[in-house]
């Protein structure tokens, strides 16, 4: 038998634990030829990744059944690699860095501290990704809405371990980075948290070693595992070995490459040119709060006969949150979110037993929102012959609620739009019956309403044009299409009719009709990921006609005014005039016009593109000028050099910072989608909106100012009664990052507490 395969007995003498094959009549056939040969599983769960790695997670229906604590063998699993083979009188723990006494110790020695128990839910980052994937596909495999269990979890307090046994932190600890001893492909898996929560009582953190009364089973980290409650379960490390304390975040890979939701503009190519992975604003950590629906499960039925003389139908399902925040309430919509009903909501872990924890909380009870409550409601079922959707949403006490849509983020993780089934009525053998769908179904199964949207998303994969097939246009042709309703490009001899796409443009519809009936070749290609190059074959009409020259720009029948410099359609030289570092890394920029004697032509609220060339590919940018004169423009910019968690730094930013006086640099524009008028009037194209306002409201942090004291510059030189109001929150990391603070304060006096705030 394999010596490190692992049975427990189910008590709690030391000596009663051995390590020895598991019953091969207990393995899932599955398994039997994958690493995890030896490891009994439940064959109920729903495998989420093929044999191997397991992933898995029961069926909502199971998951309902469970009731508050979810057993053992259904609670959901993430695993990156194969189950790490350990032994429990072998097993140690390494605790070093930042700690006074670094040490080694066992699991003999842990058992010796006292333990405290308490429920926590688990949730998986993932938890309802295949409801996004299922609209737009994320790079992570689709989780279910049973990513979600709740457990016991017996343990020693991490503080009390790191106080113990390697006396205390130091005062340059940070962070406390954990490391499990699985041999993924990419090494063991390790995450960190903040010293903050890892040595603060009131969060919980320890390190378990039972489940629901049962010592870890392999899959859950036998023998050692962290316990992060609040957290997502990316932060509750596996088959726990290291624990180290270091004044930065964990270099471990995982820690970087998973558990992010970045921005929905950012795709695969982008995140990894620009380094997103390493940003650790992106990072998750809290939970989000959450609801779904686990009864009626998919696929249920109601006969109509029963609808209409049945008294009551019950809903069952969970909400959660994270942070300790309790979940305050949760409500029905049966008319897609035009009103809502409350439900009985449940909060099981409140009825714990005192003596669990009495000792570990110092001799009062702590109440704790470490779980999900549970939520249900009943109707009369006569009501749902009326009904074509029923969705749920929860709150919690910090007053976060769920969002009706859902918002795409690259890993597809933390979706917590409304949870919807749909309602219809279907012909069985014995008569019509209203039936249950739910969004999706876990794992690659089809099933749920989501299934009925894929046709219309392979059409769409299934809309490119063979290039025989295709028109040919002559330039001529082409320069007619530049206006709003009717806008083609032209990327490498193919033409584009980006009309469908110019109101969804991230960039406002002003971005795409500067090269409107032109070639932008270079411009998108500079600008935009590869993922960006696949969406525009959606839009292919033709090609260029070989035998036609593209047009030249004339600039003397432009639409720019002739004394004005900037024009949005040309790419003007700007030469370098100035370089102040107001910071040590956010650097003023000066560009003197190429052609003296010239207004700028940037309204107020207006931006540029700047443009270079790095190793003979154009790279652009789009910048707000803080200072705009008649014959230069200023530009306050961070420059991102390269650092641990960002190797290559900003390339564009670099490029600038090499530049020296006299170097030129290229510019077109002006664009965006907001203008302001002055006196209150604004426009904002992308909205079609045009409006007064007596009183502005401005949010920024950093160089993000510089957008803003544009803006801020022409309201403050209003008079009158009409003047407009301005209140401002401005935010930085350091004190003395705040950029243009002097001229700030000096703007704030001079308009006084009636007009501007900060």
């Amino acid at each position: 038998m394999p010596p490190n395969s692992i049975i427990l007995t189910q008590n709690n003498s030391i000596n009663s634990i051995s390590t020895y094959a598991t019953d091969i009549s207990k393995v899932d056939p599955r398994d039997r030829d994958t690493p995890d040969h030896v490891v009994a599983r439940n064959t109920n769960l729903i495998r989420l990744t093929g044999k191997h790695p397991f992933n898995a997670e029961p069926s909502v229906h199971l998951l309902d059944k469970s009731g508050f604590i979810t057993p053992n063998d259904l609670h959901f699993v993430r695993n990156h690699g194969a189950v790490a083979h350990c032994d429990f009188d072998s097993h140690q723990l390494q605790i070093h860095g930042e700690v006074k006494n670094p040490c080694l110790i066992s699991m003999s020695d842990l058992l010796q501290l006292p333990s405290v128990t308490f429920p926590v839910t688990m949730t998986c980052a993932g938890n309802r990704r295949k409801e996004v994937n299922m609209r737009k596909q994320t790079i992570g495999f689709n989780w279910g809405a049973a990513g979600v269990s709740t457990a016991r979890w017996t343990g020693v307090p991490l503080k009390d371990v790191i106080n113990t046994f390697a006396g205390g932190l130091t005062r340059k600890a940070r962070h406390v980075c954990f490391e499990g001893c699985d041999n993924t492909p990419k090494g063991p898996y390790g995450t960190s948290i903040t010293t903050q929560r890892a040595m603060n009582e009131v969060y919980d953190v320890i390190l378990a070693y039972k489940m629901n009364g049962e010592w870890l089973s392999p899959d859950h980290g036998f023998p050692l595992r962290v316990i992060v409650p609040g957290c997502i379960g990316g932060r509750s490390v596996k088959w726990l070995t290291k624990i180290h304390i270091s004044e930065t975040e964990s270099s471990n890979i995982y820690h970087y490459v998973d558990n992010k939701v970045f921005p929905s503009f950012v795709d695969k190519a982008l995140a990894d040119a620009e380094k997103w992975w390493y940003r650790p604003d992106y990072t998750l950590y809290d939970l989000n709060v959450n609801s779904a629906i686990l009864c009626p499960d998919h696929g249920a039925t109601l006969p109509v006969s029963q609808a209409i003389t049945d008294d009551k139908f019950d809903l069952r399902g969970y909400a959660y949150s994270g942070g300790n925040r309790k979940i305050t309430r949760v409500e029905l919509s049966f008319d897609g979110g035009e009103t809502w009903e409350l439900t009985t909501l449940t909060h099981p872990e409140e009825d714990e037993a005192p003596e669990l924890t009495e000792k570990y909380d110092h001799g009062y009870q702590r109440i704790r929102h470490w779980c999900w409550g549970l939520w249900s409601y009943s109707i009369k079922p006569s009501r749902l012959l009326r009904c074509q959707e029923i969705c749920v949403r929860a709150w919690d006490e910090a007053q976060n609620t769920q969002p009706g849509n859902f918002s795409w983020n690259l890993m597809g993780m933390m979706n917590n739009s409304w949870f919807t089934i749909k309602v219809d009525i279907i012909d069985t053998p014995n008569g019509s019956s209203l039936r249950f769908r739910h969004p999706t179904i876990a794992g690659p199964e089809k099933g749920g309403w989501l299934d009925d949207l894929q046709p219309e998303k392979q059409t769409v994969a299934k809309d490119t044009k063979p290039l025989v097939d295709l028109k040919t246009y002559s330039w001529r042709e082409v320069e007619k299409h530049n206006v709003a309703d009717d806008c083609w490009i032209v990327v490498r001899d193919m033409i584009y009719d980006c009309t469908p796409f110019m109101k969804a443009h991230p960039g406002g519809i002003e971005s795409i009709l500067l090269v409107g009936g032109q070639d932008c070749t270079e411009d998108f290609d500079a600008i935009h990921s590869t993922a960006a190059h696949e969406m525009l074959q959606k839009y292919i009409i033709g090609t260029l006609s070989k035998d036609t020259e593209a047009p030249v720009v004339d600039q003397t029948h432009s639409d720019t005014v002739l004394d004005q410099f900037l024009d949005p359609k040309v790419w003007k030289s700007l030469v370098l005039e100035k370089k102040v570092y107001m910071t040590p890394d956010i650097c003023l920029f000066r560009f003197a016009f190429s052609s003296p004697a010239m207004k700028h032509g940037l309204p107020v609220g207006k931006h540029v593109y700047l443009r270079c060339q790095l190793d003979s590919k154009f790279i652009m940018r789009a910048y707000t000028p803080s200072v705009c004169g008649d014959d230069f423009l200023e530009f306050i910019i961070k420059i991102y050099r390269p650092a641990q968690d960002h190797p290559l730094g900003g390339l564009f930013t670099q490029q600038l910072e090499k530049l020296s006086i006299g170097n030129s640099i290229e510019t077109k524009g002006p664009l965006g989608s907001f203008e302001y008028f002055g006196m209150g009037q604004f426009i904002h194209l992308k909205r079609q909106d045009t409006g007064h306002v007596k009183d502005i409201g401005m949010i920024c942090a950093g160089t993000g100012i510089t957008p803003i004291w544009q803006v801020l510059m022409a309201i403050s030189q209003e008079l009158g009664d009409q003047s407009t109001r301005i209140s401002l929150i401005y935010g930085n990391r350091y004190e003395e990052d705040i950029i243009l603070r002097q001229e700030l304060e000096d703007m704030a006096q001079k308009l006084g507490p009636e007009r501007m705030s900060i």
